[in-house]
């Protein structure tokens, strides 16, 4: 139900940012670039929207700023392994995108810590983020698995597979209906509680247009999860999603 789902579509291009050549190695490097999304209204909805989605990956030292943990600091960096903290943007949802009634969630600004683990192509991450401020207040947990493989000196592939957990805070305030709205949108009451709120699967192709440009394309599904599912304010339990952009590395 959030404005923009950068997670999906930012975890993509960062996998292929991280695997590319020239790039990986680089302690200090600047990536930017924009794309376009196809993305639900929120999660669950019978809505599409196209979006404008920033590509952002930057690093000086072990500090860092990125489209998916945000500002931060990465406290460990020993070989394969990255384990780090920052700030973050969660997003919400507008009165809108959200079915009559039900109000807008405003978007909140969260604490994440993450660690990555990352090798011959394979990339496994770990996070998890608390909102403290906004109304989006909870706390998700998110795993990321892919690999990427070579088939061209130009061009990658790269699957990928994203679970995420959230707690009764989170999940009833993104899928939820109390007793306020209930009335308002002649929803029954709803609480979702804790548990996977949805998992996803993914392939992303990156092609180097040149040293510097980096075409980048990604078509995904995602399924709502648990109890999630449930909400009255769900359409559609399983959708597609889809994302092309362009970056450039200075």
């Amino acid at each position: 139900m959030n404005e923009i789902r950068l997670v999906e579509y930012a975890a993509a291009i960062l996998v292929l940012i991280w695997t590319c050549p020239g790039l990986a190695s680089a302690q200090d490097h600047i990536v930017i670039g924009a794309g376009a999304s196809a993305t639900p209204a929120y999660e669950g909805s019978n809505a599409y929207r196209i979006l404008p989605v920033p590509i952002i990956d930057a690093s000086h030292g072990r500090l860092f700023f990125d489209s998916i943990d945000g500002l931060g600091i990465k406290v460990i960096e020993s070989g394969p392994i990255t384990v780090g903290g920052s700030v973050t943007y969660v997003a919400g949802y507008r009165r809108r995108d959200a079915p009559a009634g039900v109000g807008r969630l405003s978007d909140a600004a969260g604490g994440r810590m993450f660690g990555a683990y990352q090798r011959n192509g394979f990339l496994l991450s770990l996070g998890a983020t608390k909102s403290f401020a906004g109304g989006t207040h909870g706390m998700t947990a998110d795993a990321t698995m892919s690999y990427t493989a070579k088939l061209a000196p130009r061009f990658s592939v790269t699957p990928s597979v994203t679970t995420t957990w959230a707690n009764a805070k989170y999940n009833d305030r993104y899928f939820g209906i109390d007793a306020t709205q209930a009335q308002s949108s002649g929803f029954d009451a709803f609480s979702a509680g804790r548990g996977f709120k949805d998992v996803s699967a993914g392939l992303t192709a990156k092609y180097a247009v040149s040293p510097h440009w980096i075409l980048f394309a990604n078509a995904a599904g995602r399924g709502i999860l648990g109890n999630d599912a449930d909400s009255p304010i769900v359409r559609h339990t399983w959708q597609p999603l889809g994302f092309v952009g362009l970056g450039h590395a200075f």
